[in-house]
This record gives C-alpha cells, structure tokens and sequence, in this order.
C-alpha cells in the first residue's frame, strides 16, 4: 500500500466476473480466489493516489458500502450503443447507405461472446510469463499464462497473490 501512496498507479483488472462464483450469491468468489476480496478492500477503503480500474458484469460485493458520487468508489454501468448513436458515427466517418443497409450493418457487426472459447495462439507458445513487468505494474490475463479461461483465472491468481504479498511486505518495512 506504500508503493501505492507513494506513487500514483493504474491497476486494470479485466472481466472480474469470470473469478466470481455463477449461481451463487453475488460477489461470491471462486474457490481459491477470496484474495482479490482483500485486494480490493485494501484499495478502497486505505488512502493512495493510484486508481483501479475494474471491468465485470456483476459488481464486487466490497465496492456496495464505498460506492457513490463523492465515495472512493463510483461506478458506471455501460450498455449498448443504441440505433441513433450507430448512425451518427456512421455518418462521422462517411460510410453512407439506405437506411435498410445501416441496419443490417449496425446489427451484423457486433460484439458476439462466446463463452468458452479459446483464444488464437500462435508458435512457438510461451506459457508462464511473469505477471509483473516492473516494479509496481502488473499485468495478468491468459496471454501471461495458458491461452484459456483457466489460465486467464491462474493468471490473475498469480497477480492477486503477489500483489498481496508485496502489500503485506510493505506493511511489515512501515512497522518496522
């Protein structure tokens, strides 16, 4: 937590709900996963000048209490890019067409999640790459493990757990 007092960081944790429990409560982590609780905990309630940046489906049970406009914690629910909007960005980058034609586009691409899909990987693989990069920047995802939900979910374990322990080892050199 020093580090994060003392400099000011960017920590992007990216599709979170994937180390959450489906079909139990909400915010219930995986087995084996409970220290991201701590972690953000740890974020939002101690006084830093970094800044988290977390992307899920379903909000972290940690942030309900620390949430609001002039709270630690602020929130921003995203949804879809509506028909009008689609048109004015088409408009904004001339690609023009009858109104049948825009249509089809807008809804033909699209983002489509295919829930269990593995990504592209190419040759020769590199598994097990270190999670951070330099001190104080951490980086998790399946592309620093296997290239697969799984390594995606050890990946960000890995982080979790070391940034837990560089944390701890900060409070420990603070005490003494």
């Amino acid at each position: 937590m020093q580090f994060l007092r003392e400099r000011r960081c960017l920590i992007i944790l990216d599709n979170f709900e994937s180390i959450l429990q489906s079909g139990a409560l909400a915010g219930t982590y995986r087995t084996g996963y409970r220290e991201y609780g701590a972690l953000l905990r740890g974020l939002s309630e101690r006084e830093h000048q970094s800044c988290l940046l977390l992307t899920s489906r379903e909000k972290p049970a940690e942030f309900g209490p620390l949430e609001g406009r002039t709270e630690p914690v602020r929130s921003l629910a995203l949804a879809g890019v509506d028909d009008g909007a689609c048109d004015t960005i088409l408009k904004r980058r001339d690609i023009i067409g009858t109104p049948d034609e825009v249509d089809r586009l807008v809804h033909e691409v699209a983002v489509h999640h295919v829930p269990h899909a593995l990504p592209e990987t190419g040759s020769p693989l590199v598994v097990r790459q270190p999670v951070r990069v330099d001190p104080g920047l951490y980086v998790c995802g399946d592309h620093r493990d296997t290239p697969s939900i799984q390594g995606a979910l050890v990946s960000g374990r890995r982080t979790a757990r070391l940034v837990a322990a560089e944390l701890a080892a900060g409070r420990q050199s603070e005490t003494a």
